[in-house]
C-alpha cells in the first residue's frame, strides 16, 4: 500500500540545488543545522533562497511502498561542506 509522506531537505542555494541532507522529520534537519524548527518552517514557509547562508530548505511529499524501507548509507565518509561562508560543517547524507 502506497502512503504519502512528507520529507526535509536541505539544498544547496544556487540553481542546481544538490542534496545536503535529507530527513523525515524537522527536528532532525534543524539539529544538522544548528538552528531551531521554527526558523526551518519560517524558511519553508516563506521559500527564502538561501544566498545568505549557503543552505535553502524545502519540503517535498512523495509516495511512499510500507513494504520499502530507507537504507542509510554508512560505508560512505562523512564529507565536509562549506555554507555561510565562514565554517566547515560535517553533514552525513542518507541515500535511499
Amino acid at each position: 500500500m502506497q502512503v504519502k509522506k512528507k520529507i526535509y531537505m536541505a539544498v544547496t542555494a544556487d540553481k542546481y540545488e544538490l542534496p545536503l541532507f535529507i530527513a523525515d522529520h524537522l527536528n532532525d534537519l534543524a539539529k544538522e543545522f544548528h538552528t531551531t524548527r521554527n526558523s526551518v518552517i519560517t524558511c519553508i514557509c516563506n521559500k527564502t533562497n538561501g544566498r545568505k547562508s549557503g543552505v535553502k530548505f524545502l519540503k517535498e511529499e512523495i509516495w511512499w511502498d510500507e513494504t520499502d524501507e530507507i537504507v542509510y548509507n554508512t560505508i560512505l565518509p562523512k564529507r565536509k561542506t562549506k555554507y555561510s561562508g565562514h565554517s566547515e560543517h560535517t553533514f552525513s547524507t542518507p541515500i535511499f
